[in-house]
């Protein structure tokens, strides 16, 4: 795990990567759920006028989870400088930073939540 995440070479590589994942992740995850109302909610009186309604909606849904992720980015270039100046990455302490980005987005995303309401 080291040799891989040291062919990342930099603080700021490491952090897009991760921003980027979790990024893909959240989207990926909302969308297996979505897909499967996507069909009936397209047409007249619907949620989706068209097709290029509801392609549009999953475009901001990207951005969306691109946005939310930010805060990750910017997490993972402090723990992974961290991380190295502290004596490597280990297993231990990549657990960690996942359990802590994972924390980060939900707290993300219920903020964003009580904004929009």
């Amino acid at each position: 795990m080291q040799s891989a995440i040291a062919k990342l070479g930099s603080r700021d590589r490491f952090a897009s990567l991760s921003r980027n994942f979790f990024a893909n992740l959240i989207q990926r995850s909302l969308e297996y759920y979505l897909s499967r109302a996507y069909a009936s909610h397209v047409g007249p009186g619907e949620a989706f006028a068209s097709i290029s309604d509801q392609a549009e909606f999953r475009r901001a849904l990207e951005v969306h989870c691109h946005e939310t992720a930010l805060i990750v980015e910017r997490y993972a270039g402090e723990w992974f400088s961290k991380s190295n100046f502290e004596g490597g990455i280990t297993p231990a302490k990549a657990e960690e930073f996942a359990r802590t980005a994972f924390r980060k987005i939900r707290e993300e995303l219920s903020h964003r939540s009580r904004a929009d309401g």
